[in-house]
């Protein structure tokens, strides 16, 4: 429990694991007003200037009132089966962008970590996460093998709890995924926050 007021940065995609998840489902923290932070100097006396990739990935987190908690999010697309699908390894569906939350769907839902952004404790729940352990994960991949640039490689541990999209033809130019207990093929999601509605 987070039990005094408090700032802090971290990295917005690594330190989103099961112990901020289960702070932030508490409403203990949240993301700050400035979501990427401008630069900073290192104890060492470096400096990490605004366009390095490590800069533009960390994030305020806190427990201090921010007035975007407040907000609901406009939802105005409507759920098709074929623009948001089921995972194949996780009980929810995907949803690439925050925006594109449909406003008829009771069901869990797979959003990008950016949801935190704009994420209102009124609106939606929180479940869980991506990642080992996830009680939402139903299938377990074996022998999995990443195809990339007409290259394949095998035993991709790191991508065996990542959320992904089955089909059923190749992916055409893209990375793709295979595995020996599954039919067809697979391509790999980001990390993903499991939400809600309320």
């Amino acid at each position: 429990m987070i039990s005094k007021c408090s700032i802090f940065d971290g990295n917005q995609v690594f330190n989103f694991g099961w112990q901020c998840t289960a702070h932030i489902q508490r409403n203990e923290m949240w993301l700050g007003y400035h979501y990427h932070l401008a630069g900073f100097i290192r104890p060492d006396g470096t400096r990490v200037g605004k366009q390095d990739n490590l800069a533009r990935s960390c994030c305020w987190f806190t427990n201090l009132p921010v007035n975007y908690r407040n907000r609901f999010i406009m939802l105005d697309q409507e759920y098709e089966p074929e623009k948001y699908p089921l995972y194949d390894n996780y009980n929810a569906i995907n949803v690439e962008h925050t925006k594109d939350i449909p406003y008829d769907y009771d069901g869990i839902i797979g959003v990008p970590i950016t949801f935190l952004q704009r994420y209102c404790p009124e609106q939606f729940e929180i479940l869980s996460i991506t990642g080992a352990g996830n009680p939402l994960c139903h299938r377990f991949y074996k022998d999995m093998h990443i195809h990339k640039d007409g290259k394949s490689v095998r035993n991709m541990k790191s991508a065996r709890y990542a959320p992904m999209i089955h089909y059923d033809n190749r992916p055409e130019d893209q990375t793709y995924y295979t595995a020996s207990n599954v039919d067809g093929f697979l391509t790999k999601c980001f990390a993903r926050i499991f939400i809600k509605k309320k």
